[in-house]
């Protein structure tokens, strides 16, 4: 088992402004401001990273998210584009809490191999190519975002240039606000009835996000202490059949008593909430705590809260799977 517009506002001509002028004594009309970019995703249209691919690539989808980050402990605001396996992709991310004081430690900082300073545009930038992967940081007016760059499976030599990287990047930094902040709620409908204790978290959500799409269900919260990520992912009945009959005959870490007759479920970890399953009919299931702000993960063994945040999102996961 895997592990989850702007309108453009045409101006007159110039000369058509001025004859107006002189002719009315009236002063041109200002132009509208722009409608505020509230969607991080909608910054990168994921044509634009498709093409950063040289092979037939699967289809890429677009998922909201809350990324847990070694380099910022506050953790970060994410779209990830990736095939539904999730292996490899690009990931367009801001840090939540507002910008670093240097930008370059968002991806390793300056001592990192093989990096060095870019300008995307009129912004400073800094650029790293690892042996896994590309990540170009940016600074954008009082914005911070960064693009990561892995292989698809399939490819593992494959890796992106710096020139695509800061192309990618540019084509970022013209439809990102340059005061831009990730919304507290930017999440899917089908997540409403989601119930998170707020002890797992370390109080109450701060920020939500999460998408739903024809093949994955994504619910993701930030708290204090810790990020609660929970996610569906539709696979044929076959292979959802197979991997619970796996786990059942095989695993001494199943959730018992269940959570409902028509899933199954497997604690992956002894130290912090780790959890994956299956839903008859439906998809495989994952659910996880991570730590952010440098405190240590949720451990605990499958309690109310756990159980009751759980069984809240497979209830979304069957009325998300039953409407598609």
């Amino acid at each position: 088992m895997r592990r989850a517009r702007n309108k453009l506002w045409i101006a007159y001509p110039l000369l058509a402004t001025a004859v107006l002028s002189s002719t009315t004594g009236c002063e041109p009309a200002p132009n509208p401001p722009q409608p505020r970019l509230a969607d991080l995703c909608s910054a990168l249209p994921v044509a634009d990273v498709q093409t950063t691919y040289r092979r037939l690539t699967p289809t890429l989808q677009v998922t909201k998210r809350l990324d847990v980050s070694k380099l910022h402990p506050a953790g970060m605001a994410a779209c990830h584009y990736a095939p539904k396996d999730d292996l490899g992709g690009v990931v367009l991310s801001v840090p939540i809490g507002g910008p670093v004081p240097e930008v370059a430690n968002l991806i390793g900082g300056r001592r990192a191999r093989n990096s060095q300073d870019v300008a995307v545009d009129s912004d400073k930038a800094f650029f790293v190519r690892a042996e896994t992967e590309s990540a170009i940081a940016v600074d954008h007016g009082s914005t911070q975002f960064v693009l990561t760059w892995t292989p698809l499976l399939g490819a593992p030599n494959e890796m992106a240039t710096q020139q695509q990287l800061v192309m990618l990047a540019s084509a970022v930094a013209k439809k990102l606000p340059t005061d831009f902040v990730p919304p507290q709620q930017d999440i899917a409908r089908e997540c409403a009835g989601v119930r998170v204790a707020e002890h797992i978290v370390g109080g109450k959500v701060v920020m939500a996000r999460g998408s739903a799409n024809g093949q994955t269900l994504n619910c993701h919260y930030l708290g204090p202490t810790g990020i609660l990520q929970a996610s569906a992912l539709r696979e044929a009945d076959r292979f959802v059949d197979d991997q619970i009959r796996i786990m059942r005959t095989s695993s001494r870490n199943l959730v018992d008593p269940p959570v409902a007759e028509d899933v199954t479920l497997m604690a992956l970890s002894t130290s912090s909430m780790y959890i994956e399953g299956g839903l008859v009919d439906c998809c495989t299931l994952q659910f996880q705590h991570r730590a952010v702000n440098d405190t240590i993960d949720y451990s605990s063994e499958f309690d109310s809260a756990q159980r009751e945040f759980v069984a809240s999102f497979i209830a979304a996961a069957r009325d998300w799977s039953h409407r598609r």
